[in-house]
Formats: C-alpha cells, sequence, structure tokens
C-alpha cells in the first residue's frame, strides 16, 4: 500500500492526544455520598471493572476514528498494474474500430460512435504528459505519430467509416512499432473493435500490456454479391454473353424473391430472382448483349437493409474486336494455320520470322505458336518465359530436326521435357474431354470420333516433378498434347511438328479448328472484372504506346467520377502497363486511366472487401477465451465500469474512501458504547 499525501501521516501523533484525556480522567477521584455502605464493597469492584473495560474500548474506539480520519487525507492506495511507470511519460496506441461493421446500432447509437466515446474516455485517464497514437482502419503513415491529449481529440473527430478492414495483426504490428521506443513498461495499447471473427487473430507482443475493448452489437442478416464472372475468356463486341453472379447469405433466416439488376452504365440489362437459403450462395445467370465499346462498365445490384456495402458489385472489360495470334515459323508460313485464322474475321494473324521479331511486342497477343523452329535462341526463350509468367500462352509445334537441349532448357522450367523422336506410326487412342479447353466443344462425344496419327513424334515424359496435364494420349500411353502451367501461362506441347508428313492432325477438321480456337481464345492475361478496395494489386492497363508518353512532364492519371483525381503508382513491362493505386482509391465504382496525351488508356473497377460481409462476432467471454492470459485485458465498454478500470489501472485502487467510512463506523461505535454500556 502506498499514499498519494504521505506527509499527511505525520498527524498520526494527534493519537496521543486522547490517550492523555483517558489517563487524566482515570486519575480524577469524586465522592460518592451514600446512607448505607454495608453492601458497597461488592457492587464498587463489580463496577469499577466495568468501567475500565468500557473506558478503554472507548479509548480504542477514538484511537481508531482519528486515525482512520489521518489516513483518509494521506489517500492511501493499492498499486495499479501500470502505476510503477507514473515517474515517465507513458505512451498509449489506441485503434478505433471504423471498419463497415462498425455502424451496426448497438444500445442507442452505432459502435463506431461508442467507440470514439470509449476512445476520449480513455485518453482523459491518463495523465496529461502522457503522449497517444491513433490508429484507424486506414492505417496511414500518418497516423505513426504520437500526439498530445487535444492533439489526438482533433484526429479523433475527424475520422469517419471507412472501406479499409484490415487484421488486428496488422494493427497490432503497428501498435508495437509506434511503442518500440518506450521506456520498460510505458506502452500500453487499446484496441478497440467489434471483434469480427474474420480479423481477430493477432499474436500478442508480451513486452506490451494489450487492452481489448470489445464493443458488441446486435447480430443483422444480410445478403450480398459475392462475386461475379463470364464463363467466356474473350468478350467480343455485338455478341451476347452471360455473367454468373454469385449471392450469398450471411444470415441464419432463408432469404426469398431477392432480385438482382444488371447495369450497364444507368440501363438495366438484365433482371433475376433468387431464394437464398440461410448460410448458402445461389449462382444465378444475367444474359446481356455486349455493345459496341472500347470499354463496358456495368454493376450487379441487390437490395438489402440496413447492411448495404456489398449490395453492389462494381466490373469492367475491354471488348476485343478481333483475337491476335502471332505464329513464329519459316518464311513460308504454314498454310493450316493461315487457313485457319487468316479466314475468320474475328482472329488476326501476325506471321513473323524469328530474327525478325519485336519481342516487347509478345503480350499484345492472345498465343504464341512456335511452328516447325528447330532450335530456339536464348533470347526468345527468355521473352517467352517473360511472356508466360504474365498470363501468355504459347502453342509449340517443334521441328523435325529439333534441338533438343535448347527445347529443354526453355521447357524444364514449366517441368516439360521434349524426348526422343521416332519414326513409328504412333496412333492416338485416347482424348480428355474434361479439360476445361474442350469445354463445350462436343455436346456429345462422337462414339467414331477420328483421333490423329503421328509419323513423326517425340516422346513427352512426365517426370516426377512435372505438373503435366495430357490433352491427348497416344495408345502406348506417352502425351500427343500436353499441357504445363508456368506463371499464369499455359505451356502447350504436340507431340508432332504441324505438317501433313509429320501427323494427320492438321487435317482432323472436328477437332482440329476447334482445339487451337479454344487456346487462341482462352489464352493470354485475362484481365480481372474488378478490384479490391485495400489490397495492394496490381492493375493491368493494357497495351500502351511510346507516343503516349512522348512529353516527359506529363504523367499517367486516374480520374474517379470527376469527384477526385491522383497519380498511381506505374510500372510498364514491354508495351503493357500496370498500376497500383494503394490508399487513393476509398470509393466503390468505376476509375478511368487517363494517358499523358489525355487519351482513355484503361477502365477499372473497384469493390469494398467482402471480409466484413460475415456478421460473426467474437462475444466478450469469447474474447477472453480467445486471446491468452498475462498481457492481454479484456475491459468493459460500459462508461462507469470502464472509468473505474482506467482509475485502478493507471492509479491504483483508491483506499480514502473506505478509511473515511471506518472512521465514521468507529466513530458510531463510540457513541453506542457511550449510550448503551
Amino acid at each position: 500500500m502506498s499514499f498519494l499525501y504521505p506527509g499527511f501521516l505525520w498527524a498520526l501523533s494527534a493519537l496521543a492526544i486522547p490517550v492523555i484525556i483517558h489517563l487524566f480522567y482515570f486519575r480524577r477521584y469524586q465522592k460518592v455520598y451514600f446512607s448505607n455502605v454495608r453492601f458497597l464493597s461488592e457492587v464498587r469492584e463489580e463496577t469499577a471493572t466495568r468501567n475500565r473495560l468500557k473506558h478503554r474500548l472507548i479509548l480504542l474506539s477514538r484511537l481508531l476514528a482519528l486515525a482512520a480520519l489521518v489516513l483518509a487525507f494521506a489517500q492511501p492506495y493499492l498499486p495499479g498494474e501500470e502505476s510503477g511507470v507514473q515517474q515517465v511519460s507513458r505512451q498509449v496506441s489506441v485503434f478505433v474500430d471504423n471498419s463497415f461493421s462498425m455502424d451496426a446500432l448497438g444500445e442507442d447509437r452505432s459502435l463506431f460512435e461508442q467507440a470514439k466515446d470509449r476512445a476520449r474516455q480513455i485518453v482523459g485517464g491518463y495523465g496529461p504528459d502522457d503522449r497517444f497514437q491513433l490508429l484507424s482502419g486506414e492505417l496511414s503513415g500518418s497516423q505513426q505519430r504520437l500526439l498530445d491529449r487535444d492533439a489526438f481529440l482533433a484526429e479523433l473527430d475527424k475520422i469517419e467509416l471507412s472501406a479499409r478492414s484490415p487484421g488486428l495483426d496488422q494493427v497490432h504490428e503497428r501498435q508495437r512499432d509506434a511503442l518500440s521506443r518506450a521506456p520498460e513498461n510505458a506502452g500500453v495499447a487499446w484496441i478497440l473493435s467489434d471483434f469480427q471473427k474474420s480479423i481477430a487473430d493477432f499474436e500478442p507482443d508480451t513486452a506490451l500490456q494489450i487492452n481489448l475493448l470489445p464493443l458488441p452489437g446486435a447480430r443483422q442478416q444480410n445478403i450480398g454479391i459475392d462475386s461475379v464472372w463470364f464463363e467466356e475468356p474473350v468478350l467480343v463486341r455485338g455478341q451476347r454473353t452471360s455473367l454468373l453472379v454469385r449471392v450469398k447469405n450471411f444470415g441464419d433466416r432463408d432469404a426469398e424473391k431477392t432480385t438482382l439488376r444488371l447495369f450497364l452504365g444507368t440501363e438495366v440489362k438484365a433482371l433475376g430472382q433468387v431464394d437464398i437459403p440461410a448460410g448458402q450462395a445461389i449462382t444465378d445467370t444475367l444474359s446481356f448483349g455486349i455493345p459496341e465499346s472500347e470499354w463496358v462498365s456495368g454493376h450487379v445490384q441487390i437490395n438489402d437493409y440496413p447492411i448495404n456495402f456489398d449490395d453492389t458489385w462494381y466490373f469492367s472489360f475491354p471488348v476485343l474486336s478481333e483475337v491476335p495470334v502471332l505464329v513464329l515459323g519459316g518464311a513460308q508460313g504454314n498454310p493450316f494455320l493461315r487457313t485457319l485464322f487468316g479466314s475468320r474475321t474475328l482472329f488476326r494473324l501476325d506471321e513473323q520470322r524469328v530474327d525478325n521479331l519485336d519481342y516487347a511486342s509478345l503480350n499484345s497477343y492472345r498465343l504464341v505458336v512456335l511452328d516447325g523452329l528447330n532450335s530456339l535462341s536464348s533470347g526468345l526463350a527468355a521473352s517467352l518465359s517473360e511472356y508466360l509468367l504474365e498470363g501468355g500462352s504459347v502453342l509449340v509445334f517443334p521441328g523435325p530436326e529439333a534441338d533438343r537441349n535448347s527445347y529443354n532448357q526453355w521447357l524444364s522450367r514449366a517441368g516439360a521435357t521434349l524426348g526422343e523422336r521416332t519414326l513409328q506410326l504412333r496412333e492416338v487412342g485416347s482424348l480428355n474431354t474434361q479439360n476445361p479447353l474442350f469445354r463445350d466443344v462436343f455436346a456429345r462425344v462422337p462414339e467414331n470420333l477420328a483421333l490423329p496419327s503421328a509419323q513423326l513424334s517425340y516422346r513427352l515424359p512426365a517426370s516426377a516433378m512435372s505438373r503435366q496435364d495430357n490433352l491427348m494420349r497416344f495408345k502406348d500411353g506417352d502425351a500427343f498434347l500436353g499441357r504445363y502451367p508456368l506463371g499464369k501461362g499455359w505451356i502447350y506441347l504436340c507431340a508432332s511438328p504441324l505438317s501433313r508428313e509429320a501427323s494427320d492432325l492438321p487435317v482432323q477438321g472436328a477437332l482440329f479448328a476447334p482445339l487451337l480456337f479454344r487456346m487462341a481464345l482462352s489464352g493470354a492475361a485475362d484481365r480481372a472484372l474488378a478490384h479490391t478496395i485495400g489490397r495492394d494489386e496490381w492493375i493491368d492497363a493494357g497495351s500502351v504506346q511510346e507516343s503516349s508518353f512522348s512529353n516527359p512532364d506529363q504523367q499517367l492519371r486516374v480520374r474517379f467520377e470527376e469527384q477526385m483525381e491522383f497519380l498511381p503508382r506505374t510500372e510498364r513491362r514491354g508495351n503493357r502497363l500496370r498500376l497500383q493505386v494503394g490508399a487513393q482509391a476509398t470509393q466503390a465504382g468505376h476509375y478511368q486511366v487517363l494517358m499523358p496525351d489525355a487519351s482513355l488508356g484503361a477502365v477499372f473497377s473497384m469493390n469494398f472487401d467482402r471480409r466484413e460481409s460475415r456478421m460473426d462476432f467474437l462475444s466478450n467471454s469469447e474474447v477472453e477465451e480467445h486471446y491468452p492470459a498475462g498481457s492481454v485485458r479484456v475491459m468493459s465498454a460500459d462508461a462507469p465500469r470502464l472509468a473505474a478500470d482506467l482509475s485502478r489501472i493507471s492509479q491504483g485502487r483508491q483506499l480514502w474512501k473506505a478509511c473515511l467510512i471506518l472512521a465514521l463506523a468507529f466513530l458510531g461505535i463510540e457513541i453506542l458504547l457511550v449510550r448503551f454500556l
């Protein structure tokens, strides 16, 4: 026990006063006149003993009352858990959860407003010399500063609900960094949150005292759009397409007749209605015609109250007028490929010799075909690898006299191998119709489907490390056409050259044409329909021309609905451009990429993070069980209890009220002794 004003303890010397008074009182003699003293001796002896006991009890009660009164003025207290560091300035980090889930109603207002009030109460419980850090979901660099109390309160008033919902592990890491220079035991971290289960995990730093303040809200029903996607890999203007929409019911009650609306711009293009069982997701299909424009921006919407941040999903995509295919081969070209791709208006066929190739142009093609090359140069191999890592597709028909070493140095990155050449007749015996490449190619596989045979072929052995996906197999079990992943792209490796002398694959019209069409349509880096706010994702801005960057003083800009404009982080790879928006994109919707020459380079869409759609929270008891005891302390969100806890933690348990009550109690005992004993 310690004393706030130990100087008052000198007043305990006043306890001698009642002792002196009592001693003098016992020494006084009084004459008592009595008519008959025959029985006085026995009565006098009994009365004297009773009086001595009474006076001693009165003396004791007066001494205790006076001592308790002196102690009350000295203000004794039991040291608190943080009172040992009161001689130094404490550093206090306070995280206020401002994610969308905090907009839920508590007892009388939103959890977010309650959290701000509790944050004000917390800083008010510390000393005027203590320093404070304010953190919110943005975790911006400016929030790493330590502020005085007034500056903290001013910044607290500026915080608003945000789309960002960092995990508590990220929050705790920021707090640990900010308090790393605090004196020993002088760093204190506070986390004020609804403790949604999707963000609640973190490993507490035992060097910090961490105070958790759960703000429980009522569980609410919620329906949200989880994702959207197209089945078709290439979207061509003028054609009809189907958009798949996944809607999820995050509540514990069934949702009936939920209406889906598909907007392109401001026009409703499709409607749908779904019934969603509790806790499950339903996928619906919305069909529409692709407009005649270079970029299409749209959104899918449902109506759900009161949680509506996940009711809209924005998406955008480029519309192709043609699918570019590059063939690298000999000077004469390949008549089969020229006939296949050149006769379709959907495809644009470019045929080039390897020695005339501009490697930087590879990224502009959906499919690159290596036709009959007997060797690969190191420069071509490196450029193809980079193209594949970014999501490209390469179809390889090796030359009849292929240099296997040059091929295998490149193929080994994908776990593929070009084996020995054989001139024996080999027939294809099976077709992997379950592979996504053959999806919708056959309504049903004909029983008499003609499969190719090869007079010249290479063995394509599958190693233990290979991720070979066989599309067609010879009857002896070897692969005739294999698919190998590399980065985001695919290598399609055929065992035979593309010539009538090597195999009859190019004359198998029912198989050859749809196979190569699917490769071209599913190849190259498919652009994401949408991105998530708060995630540092690279956004593909498409191909760019050098003329767009002719003026070095001009920079690429991003514009959002005429409301704001900012400069993103950019990176060029060949003739393709990608960018990062970081924390600058804060609103869901469509963003325009403006090139330095003011032309429209791309459109991308941002959506709020769906991590908070599931309204599952840790209760107070679950929070206590979830985190290890010791450095973590769970506090009550009730304002009076929080005030008492703050006083107990920072100043210790105050005992002056107890001393005052004891003083009054001893005075009451004295009165009772005088009156009744």
